[in-house]
Protein backbone atom coordinates (compact mmCIF):
# COMPACT_ATOMS: atom_id res chain seq x y z
CA UNK A 1 0.00 0.00 0.00
CA UNK A 2 1.11 3.33 -0.72
CA UNK A 3 2.36 6.02 1.98
CA UNK A 4 -0.07 8.16 1.11
CA UNK A 5 -3.11 5.70 1.11
CA UNK A 6 -1.27 4.40 4.51
CA UNK A 7 -1.30 7.84 6.27
CA UNK A 8 -4.66 8.34 4.80
CA UNK A 9 -6.40 5.42 6.22
CA UNK A 10 -5.03 5.86 9.75
CA UNK A 11 -6.00 9.45 10.29
CA UNK A 12 -9.56 8.72 11.01
CA UNK A 13 -8.23 5.84 13.64
CA UNK A 14 -5.98 8.72 15.24
CA UNK A 15 -9.23 11.23 14.98
CA UNK A 16 -11.30 8.71 16.26
CA UNK A 17 -8.41 7.84 19.40
CA UNK A 18 -8.42 11.23 20.19
CA UNK A 19 -12.31 12.14 20.47
CA UNK A 20 -12.49 8.98 22.32
CA UNK A 21 -9.78 10.22 24.91
CA UNK A 22 -11.35 13.91 25.22
CA UNK A 23 -14.67 12.02 26.02
CA UNK A 24 -13.15 10.15 28.67
CA UNK A 25 -11.78 13.49 30.32
CA UNK A 26 -15.11 15.46 30.00
CA UNK A 27 -17.12 12.53 31.74
CA UNK A 28 -14.45 11.22 34.24
CA UNK A 29 -15.93 12.05 37.75
CA UNK A 30 -12.63 12.48 39.18
CA UNK A 31 -11.73 14.98 36.38
CA UNK A 32 -14.89 16.90 36.81
CA UNK A 33 -14.16 17.13 40.41
CA UNK A 34 -11.21 18.55 39.70
CA UNK A 35 -12.24 21.05 37.71
CA UNK A 36 -15.24 21.70 40.18
CA UNK A 37 -12.70 22.05 43.08
CA UNK A 38 -10.88 25.06 41.01
CA UNK A 39 -13.40 26.84 39.40
CA UNK A 40 -14.97 27.00 42.90
CA UNK A 41 -11.99 28.38 44.98
CA UNK A 42 -12.92 31.57 42.48
CA UNK A 43 -16.75 31.96 42.39
CA UNK A 44 -17.94 30.39 45.50
CA UNK A 45 -19.75 32.22 47.98
CA UNK A 46 -18.07 32.58 51.12
CA UNK A 47 -20.18 33.54 54.03
CA UNK A 48 -20.37 33.93 57.84
CA UNK A 49 -22.08 31.13 59.71
CA UNK A 50 -24.18 33.57 61.41
CA UNK A 51 -25.32 34.76 58.24
CA UNK A 52 -26.95 31.48 56.87
CA UNK A 53 -30.95 30.71 58.54
CA UNK A 54 -33.40 28.03 57.80
CA UNK A 55 -36.39 29.09 55.57
CA UNK A 56 -39.18 27.13 57.51
CA UNK A 57 -41.43 26.90 55.10
CA UNK A 58 -39.18 25.01 52.87
CA UNK A 59 -36.81 23.91 55.63
CA UNK A 60 -33.87 25.55 52.82
CA UNK A 61 -30.99 27.36 54.18
CA UNK A 62 -31.26 31.07 53.13
CA UNK A 63 -28.82 34.20 53.30
CA UNK A 64 -30.70 37.17 53.18
CA UNK A 65 -34.05 35.63 51.79
CA UNK A 66 -31.91 33.98 48.71
CA UNK A 67 -31.61 30.16 48.54
CA UNK A 68 -28.04 29.56 49.64
CA UNK A 69 -25.41 27.59 47.43
CA UNK A 70 -21.82 28.02 48.71
CA UNK A 71 -19.58 27.83 52.13
CA UNK A 72 -20.07 28.84 55.17
CA UNK A 73 -17.29 29.36 58.34
CA UNK A 74 -17.50 30.08 61.61
CA UNK A 75 -14.55 30.86 63.41
CA UNK A 76 -13.42 31.25 67.43
CA UNK A 77 -12.72 34.45 69.00
CA UNK A 78 -9.11 34.12 68.11
CA UNK A 79 -9.93 34.07 64.65
CA UNK A 80 -8.95 29.91 64.15
CA UNK A 81 -11.12 28.27 61.53
CA UNK A 82 -13.95 26.86 64.03
CA UNK A 83 -16.18 24.80 60.96
CA UNK A 84 -16.94 24.46 57.21
CA UNK A 85 -20.31 23.78 55.86
CA UNK A 86 -21.18 23.61 52.04
CA UNK A 87 -24.52 24.25 50.89
CA UNK A 88 -26.44 23.52 47.31
CA UNK A 89 -29.43 25.11 46.41
CA UNK A 90 -30.02 25.50 50.45
CA UNK A 91 -28.95 21.67 51.57
CA UNK A 92 -26.10 20.50 52.53
CA UNK A 93 -23.79 19.47 49.49
CA UNK A 94 -20.18 18.32 50.28
CA UNK A 95 -17.70 18.29 53.34
CA UNK A 96 -19.13 19.49 57.00
CA UNK A 97 -15.84 19.78 58.60
CA UNK A 98 -15.20 20.83 62.37
CA UNK A 99 -11.66 22.16 64.34
CA UNK A 100 -11.21 22.21 67.83
CA UNK A 101 -9.33 25.61 69.18
CA UNK A 102 -6.11 23.80 68.70
CA UNK A 103 -6.79 23.91 64.98
CA UNK A 104 -7.49 19.67 65.37
CA UNK A 105 -9.50 18.15 63.32
CA UNK A 106 -12.41 17.26 65.04
CA UNK A 107 -15.17 16.29 62.80
CA UNK A 108 -15.36 14.87 58.94
CA UNK A 109 -18.51 14.50 57.52
CA UNK A 110 -19.54 14.24 53.71
CA UNK A 111 -23.54 15.02 52.26
CA UNK A 112 -24.99 14.76 48.88
CA UNK A 113 -28.26 16.86 48.52
CA UNK A 114 -29.16 17.29 52.15
CA UNK A 115 -28.26 13.83 52.92
CA UNK A 116 -25.19 12.16 54.58
CA UNK A 117 -23.75 10.03 52.37
CA UNK A 118 -19.97 7.82 52.83
CA UNK A 119 -17.17 8.45 55.15
CA UNK A 120 -18.43 10.30 58.48
CA UNK A 121 -15.47 10.25 61.30
CA UNK A 122 -14.48 12.47 63.92
CA UNK A 123 -11.68 12.61 66.99
CA UNK A 124 -11.38 13.42 70.30
CA UNK A 125 -9.21 16.78 70.91
CA UNK A 126 -6.35 14.83 71.85
CA UNK A 127 -6.10 13.25 68.36
CA UNK A 128 -7.65 10.13 68.73
CA UNK A 129 -10.42 8.78 66.30
CA UNK A 130 -13.35 8.74 67.81
CA UNK A 131 -15.59 7.29 66.08
CA UNK A 132 -16.05 5.69 62.12
CA UNK A 133 -19.58 5.64 60.18
CA UNK A 134 -20.19 5.10 56.35
CA UNK A 135 -23.83 6.52 55.70
CA UNK A 136 -25.68 5.97 52.81
CA UNK A 137 -28.43 7.98 51.85
CA UNK A 138 -28.22 9.47 55.38
CA UNK A 139 -28.62 5.45 56.54
CA UNK A 140 -25.37 4.09 58.24
CA UNK A 141 -24.50 1.16 56.32
CA UNK A 142 -22.02 -1.09 57.67
CA UNK A 143 -20.08 -1.83 60.73
CA UNK A 144 -19.33 1.24 62.98
CA UNK A 145 -16.58 2.26 65.18
CA UNK A 146 -16.75 4.36 68.71
CA UNK A 147 -13.11 4.39 70.48
CA UNK A 148 -12.40 5.66 74.06
CA UNK A 149 -10.42 9.21 74.05
CA UNK A 150 -7.62 6.46 74.92
CA UNK A 151 -7.54 4.97 71.63
CA UNK A 152 -9.52 1.51 73.36
CA UNK A 153 -12.25 0.30 71.56
CA UNK A 154 -15.71 1.48 73.53
CA UNK A 155 -18.14 0.08 70.30
CA UNK A 156 -18.91 -1.92 67.48
CA UNK A 157 -22.44 -1.85 65.66
CA UNK A 158 -23.42 -3.59 62.57
CA UNK A 159 -25.86 -1.85 60.42
CA UNK A 160 -27.27 -2.27 56.57
CA UNK A 161 -29.36 1.04 55.55
CA UNK A 162 -30.12 1.72 59.27
CA UNK A 163 -31.36 -1.33 60.13
CA UNK A 164 -29.22 -3.17 62.99
CA UNK A 165 -27.87 -5.80 62.21
CA UNK A 166 -25.24 -8.89 63.17
CA UNK A 167 -22.94 -8.58 65.72
CA UNK A 168 -22.92 -5.71 68.13
CA UNK A 169 -20.21 -5.33 70.82
CA UNK A 170 -19.45 -3.09 73.39
CA UNK A 171 -16.72 -2.78 75.90
CA UNK A 172 -15.10 -0.69 78.82
CA UNK A 173 -12.41 0.87 80.01
CA UNK A 174 -10.87 -1.81 81.74
CA UNK A 175 -11.34 -3.80 78.34
CA UNK A 176 -13.76 -6.22 78.98
CA UNK A 177 -16.95 -6.70 77.32
CA UNK A 178 -20.71 -4.90 78.59
CA UNK A 179 -22.63 -5.52 75.68
CA UNK A 180 -22.25 -8.53 73.12
CA UNK A 181 -25.37 -9.27 70.93
CA UNK A 182 -26.27 -10.50 67.69
CA UNK A 183 -29.75 -9.34 65.46
CA UNK A 184 -30.67 -12.33 63.75
CA UNK A 185 -33.69 -12.36 61.51
CA UNK A 186 -35.13 -9.10 63.66
CA UNK A 187 -34.60 -10.88 67.15
CA UNK A 188 -31.93 -10.45 69.59
CA UNK A 189 -28.92 -13.02 71.29
CA UNK A 190 -26.79 -12.00 74.38
CA UNK A 191 -26.26 -9.99 76.60
CA UNK A 192 -27.34 -6.52 75.76
CA UNK A 193 -26.78 -4.15 78.75
CA UNK A 194 -26.55 0.14 77.83
CA UNK A 195 -26.23 1.27 81.34
CA UNK A 196 -23.10 3.16 80.62
CA UNK A 197 -21.41 6.12 80.78
CA UNK A 198 -18.93 7.64 78.94
CA UNK A 199 -17.81 11.05 78.16
CA UNK A 200 -19.50 12.17 75.20
CA UNK A 201 -19.16 15.91 74.64
CA UNK A 202 -20.14 17.77 71.79
CA UNK A 203 -22.09 14.27 70.91
CA UNK A 204 -24.80 16.61 68.54
CA UNK A 205 -21.93 17.30 66.15
CA UNK A 206 -22.88 13.90 64.82
CA UNK A 207 -26.20 12.98 66.17
CA UNK A 208 -27.85 16.16 64.39
CA UNK A 209 -30.38 15.94 61.60
CA UNK A 210 -29.71 18.12 58.78
CA UNK A 211 -31.63 19.05 55.85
Amino acid sequence: MPESDTRSYRTPIVIALIACFLVFLVTSDNVLLAWTTVLSKATVQRVDLAEVSIDRPSGLRVVDGTVFSGVALSRYPDGQLASEERFLDGRRHGVLRRWFPSGALAFDSHYRRGRRHGVTTSWWSNGQMRSRTVYVEDQPDGVVWYWYSTGQKFQRAQYDRGKPIGLQKGWRRNGKLFSNFEYRNGRVYGLRNSNLCVELENEQWFAQTDI
